[in-house]
């Protein structure tokens, strides 16, 4: 997976079962993954299984193509560390995840990924894991998208489904209820713990709901 489309497996159905948050399921149209990409930026929860290395937290939990975390994701930062090695850390609850194509200039000469001046970073350089969750135990982590990779991204990572604060949907669904073409041409269909609810009820419907919900999201193109 890069920019290419998959449905829900099993697994990843079963993390979203077991997350404890009210579940919003949308099916939507083109375009609709735009609105997301600032939240994304911002930083959303995922699920998935712990323990496992940096690299393979992308592409066997995430569902990454391998050849797209070598060729175009170009900045990995773990805890707002940068990484070159990607097959050495492993994640554990709690912990950030950030993923973006490469950086332009100073600082992306620093900072992406395999620099010959990666001798710069000084104490923002990582200095290992601290404390890792055991392999194959399930949990959080926060995951962020920047530039082009969550262009690419966004779509795929809502479609496996993504915590985020339900007062922060509720205002990205009331912002594009009043842009064109509208929420109600966006979104087809939308249920909240499986009761359906009019696309325009929702952002009140969000509202109303304290802390986070689980976000899934299918595409009709």
């Amino acid at each position: 997976m890069g920019n290419q489309k998959r449905g829900i497996t099993k697994k990843e159905r079963e993390l979203m079962r077991d997350s404890n948050f009210p579940l919003l399921t949308l099916r939507a149209g083109q375009d609709f993954d735009r609105p997301w990409r600032a939240l994304f930026r911002r930083g959303v929860g995922i699920r998935l299984r712990l323990g496992c290395s940096v690299r393979q937290s992308i592409c066997t939990e995430l569902g990454v193509d391998p050849e797209y975390v070598d060729q175009r994701i170009r900045s990995v930062f773990l805890d707002n560390s940068p990484l070159d090695d990607i097959d050495t850390p492993k994640l554990s609850e709690g912990q950030t995840l950030s993923l973006g194509g490469g950086m332009p200039g100073l600082v992306g000469i620093t900072l992406n990924r395999a620099s010959p001046f990666c001798h710069f970073r000084g104490e923002i350089g990582w200095k290992g894991d601290k404390g890792c969750t055991a392999e194959g135990s399930e949990g959080e982590i926060t995951l962020k998208l920047f530039n082009f990779v969550a262009e690419d991204l966004v779509e795929p990572m809502l479609v496996r489904g993504a915590i985020m604060q339900a007062v922060d949907v509720a205002a990205l669904l009331h912002e594009c209820a009043l842009e064109k073409p509208g929420l109600v041409h966006l979104v087809h269909h939308a249920e909240l713990d499986g009761r359906e609810v009019a696309p325009a009820d929702l952002p009140s419907a969000l509202e109303s709901l304290p802390g986070r919900v689980m976000v899934r999201v299918t595409w009709q193109k």
